[in-house]
């Protein structure tokens, strides 16, 4: 009888590895596809930053996420949305870097302790499997290839860069449903509108007085500029300017014939163009660019109106968009606009977050050091400060 047990027992370890190894093999055929799919969308979103079209699920969600796993990089609204990082179990980490930029990660330090799982955008599906959430907030490129090795609770997210308010307040709603936080989604979007029609009546008193506004990421000395589907270059438009390279049809380099042929009025040179990681560290500021040689003969330059845009966190726009126009429309439109932005700061942080912002931590947002010798920059400053 127990000889008999034994052999049994052997069978039975015998037919789980042979399983295990076919599952093996399996996430084996998988893994090139699921390399190349997913290449693919990390390309995309490097052409066109995280603006989102309508998220679809695989069924419905019936309750709350509990573990969530969250790779495309919306971890800043998520966080708004659901007010922290409870009951997220892993992220990607690019999600979890943009995630923490700027204020984000001020007001949730957590998140810079998220488990990582997968880099860059592309997950790893042992590990997923490992780990089984409840919930999987993937692309929608990825999805497919997610569903063949049997992953669960599937949040699409399709990344498209065409009507962003649109499609980014769809998303929202979307993670209102996923976090059980619906009503709070709901709230941040009247949030959002009020905002926006306080900067549309400063737009409508500046009139048809439209600067010419460049929006460009510079490296090395190397300029990349945003193609037309860009989503902040909808911000200038919204912010009473125009948006010089909106006909491009991709973001690329410029070189400085073609910049010249552009001309513009004023530069904001924005860290995030080309997914460039936020910043390249700032490699290249306002100051740096007014001391470029062969940058002496653009417009903006010579008036000093090349400007830094202030930290930012994509996904999250129904919070840090209304802040971005705000401060745009007081760059545009100097005169017409009241010198407010750091007590919209303070407001805002305080009604969403319950966050008090320091003086200081506004000056970082702002870049005001950088900015310090662009003009009218100072009124940016604290009360009795200069830049």
């Amino acid at each position: 009888m127990g000889q008999g047990k034994t052999i049994s027992m052997e069978r039975d370890l015998e037919a789980m590895n042979s399983r295990v190894e076919h599952g093996r093999e399996r996430l084996t055929r998988l893994a090139i596809p699921l390399f190349i799919v997913l290449c693919s969308s990390a390309l995309v979103v490097a052409l066109f930053p995280p603006t989102v079209q309508p998220a679809q699920t695989e069924g419905a969600v019936v309750k709350p996420a509990q573990n969530a796993v969250i790779l495309p990089v919306i971890l800043s609204a998520y966080m708004t949305i659901n007010r922290g990082t409870s009951h997220i179990l892993a992220v990607s980490n690019i999600s979890r870097e943009w995630g923490g930029y700027g204020l984000a990660g001020h007001i949730y330090p957590s998140v810079a302790k998220l488990p990582i799982i997968g880099r860059m955008i592309i997950p790893e599906p042992e590990q997923l499997l490992r780990v089984r959430p409840d919930v999987l907030i993937t692309h929608k490129q990825q999805s497919d290839v997610l569903r063949k090795i049997g992953m669960q609770g599937l949040v699409e997210i399709n990344m498209m860069p065409r009507k962003p308010l649109q499609t980014r307040l769809m998303i929202w709603k979307q993670l209102g449903q996923v976090t059980g936080n619906g009503a709070r989604v709901s709230e941040l979007m009247r949030w959002d509108a009020a905002q926006r029609q306080k900067i549309a009546a400063v737009v409508a008193a500046a009139g048809s007085q439209r600067p010419r506004v460049l929006l460009a990421h510079v490296g090395n000395r190397a300029w990349s500029v945003p193609g037309g589907g860009y989503a902040l270059g909808a911000s200038l438009e919204e912010a009473g300017a125009i948006n010089v390279a909106a006909s491009f049809r991709l973001s690329g380099r410029v070189n400085l014939e073609q910049l010249l042929a552009l001309d513009p009025e004023i530069i904001v040179l924005d860290p995030n163009v080309m997914m460039s990681p936020y910043a390249s560290s700032h490699d290249t500021t306002p100051l740096d660019v007014y001391n470029m040689p062969e940058c002496q003969m653009l417009r903006a330059v010579k008036t000093l109106r090349v400007y830094q845009l202030p930290m930012h966190s994509y996904t999250n726009e129904s919070i840090e968009d209304p802040l971005l126009l705000s401060w745009m429309a007081e760059i545009f439109h100097p005169e017409q606009t009241p010198h407010r932005l750091r007590d919209v700061y303070r407001e805002t942080y305080q009604t969403i977050y319950g966050y008090a912002l320091t003086d200081d931590e506004i000056d970082r947002a702002l870049f005001l050091s950088e900015n310090s010798r662009s003009e009218g920059y100072e009124r940016f400053a604290r009360q009795g400060a200069t830049p």
